[in-house]
């Protein structure tokens, strides 16, 4: 035992005190004896203190308890084969497939887009046509290409809508009548869309009997159209779509020999245009005024008289080509009936307007042309078509020909265009005799 950590009897020290008569015992006091009571004595401790020393006592380490997982089914790993791996190998080919195919169309639509949008924009390849437009008050980005899209000036509504956006043209549009052509581009339409003007109106004359080509040609004098303009309104638009009486003339045998298609249907009448406007926009006007002038009672009367709309209007052109006023009209009227009803003895009409109307059309160098889908002298009953556009008289004069008695028998006559009168006569003898006195007809 060192000096630092000393043991002492505390037994032994009472009875060495005792002995020197220092401390009295009391006996009452039971001492326990033997009984060793040890201080550990850290004297390295910073207060000096005296630890009594506790017992070591050694435990068993706690054990985390095992968690308890959940059951689950064992994991079937299949054994890949030769075959699953070409399966994987055909699944896989295809999604590449598919997605270079997606990558195609994607890229397929996008040219296209680019392409037909890039077109669609600098009017390239477009028709020069004029076509008419509207463009009411108010109207947004979105309804101007629905107009532009409809009338056939644009084919990219989208395209259109956003080159407007980009270039500020929302809420700028004028309202208005503007005359416009697909080959424009999209700038131009835009300026011009955007710069409403005044426009000259005009008026214009269409006289009973006028042919497509003087009608043409006035429109032309008169600044509305070019005559080619015209021509070509003609030609490309179908019209049948939108008017039932020339769907009907659609199904009339020999329709696709007619020189004019829409001849016999302009109504003629005073019109109000503007100036430079579209062909289209003319025919439209002469077409809609013959639907409004056809009314219900002469469309009643032709029902009754057993007669189709192209008859009618075949009869009604020949009729305003012979004669001049509304008696006469009906008299020429009786006299194509009587033969029309009497075709084992008169199968040909012989009407020199027939004949007349395709040589001032086919002709023009002084050669004669015969054409026999138009000259009565040479086809029997009505020609094809209508050789004029006539007039509401001339119309009327076919659904009530006269019940004249000088006239109930006659199968000739001859009109004399100097003073307007036109002559009746039963058989060819005395037709001929007439003819030769006035120098009209076949000596005219």
């Amino acid at each position: 035992m060192t000096d630092d950590n000393k043991q002492y009897d505390v037994n032994a020290i009472l009875d060495e005190l005792q002995s020197k008569g220092k401390t009295e015992v009391s006996e009452e006091i039971p001492v326990k004896k033997k009984e060793i009571f040890k201080l550990d004595l850290d004297l390295d401790s910073e207060y000096g203190e005296a630890v009594e020393t506790a017992p070591v006592v050694r435990r068993e380490p706690v054990l985390p308890e095992e968690p308890i997982l959940p059951k689950t089914e064992p994991v079937h790993i299949e054994k890949r084969t030769k075959r699953n791996v070409q399966n994987e190998q055909s699944i896989g080919c295809l999604k590449a497939l598919i997605y270079a195919v997606s990558v195609l169309l994607i890229s397929g639509i996008l040219a296209y887009f680019i392409v037909v949008g890039g077109l669609d924009y600098t009017g390239l390849n477009r028709s020069e046509r004029t076509i008419d437009i509207t463009i009411p008050e108010g109207a947004n980005t979105q309804s101007v290409a629905d107009i532009l899209l409809d009338e056939g000036l644009i084919e990219q509504k989208l395209v259109f809508r956003l080159y407007a956006k980009l270039n500020g043209a929302d809420s700028t549009w004028q309202p208005g009548e503007f005359s416009l052509s697909p080959n424009m581009g999209y700038k131009l339409l835009i300026q011009n869309l955007q710069a409403a003007k005044a426009r000259e109106t005009v008026s214009v004359l269409i006289p009973e009997g006028f042919t497509i080509d003087k009608i043409a040609k006035r429109l032309e004098e008169k600044k509305v159209c070019s005559a080619e303009e015209f021509y070509r309104a003609l030609a490309e638009v179908d019209y049948s779509k939108d008017y039932a009486f020339i769907a009907e003339s659609k199904k009339q045998e020999g329709y696709e020999s007619r020189v004019y298609k829409l001849e016999g249907f302009l109504f003629p009448d005073t019109y109000q245009f503007y100036e430079d406007c579209s062909g289209e926009t003319v025919v439209r006007k002469l077409l809609d005024n013959f639907e409004n002038r056809i009314d219900t009672t002469i469309r009643s009367a032709m029902s009754n008289s057993d007669i189709t709309m192209d008859e009618m209007i075949i009869l009604a052109s020949i009729v305003q080509g012979e004669a001049a006023t509304r008696d006469d009209m009906q008299k020429v009227a009786r006299v194509l009936f009587n033969r029309l009803n009497n075709k084992a003895e008169y199968p040909k009409l012989q009407c020199d307007s027939t004949r007349d109307y395709i040589q001032r059309i086919m002709g023009g160098t002084g050669v004669t042309i015969k054409n026999t889908t138009y000259d009565t002298y040479e086809r029997d009953g009505l020609p094809v078509g209508a050789i004029n556009n006539p007039g509401l008289e001339a119309i009327k004069a076919v659904l009530m020909p006269s019940d004249d008695q000088n006239v109930a028998g006659c199968y000739y006559f001859a009109t004399d265009y100097d003073t307007g009168k036109t002559y009746f006569t039963k058989t060819y003898d005395e037709h001929v005799r007439i003819c030769k006195r006035y120098g009209i007809g076949m000596y005219g």
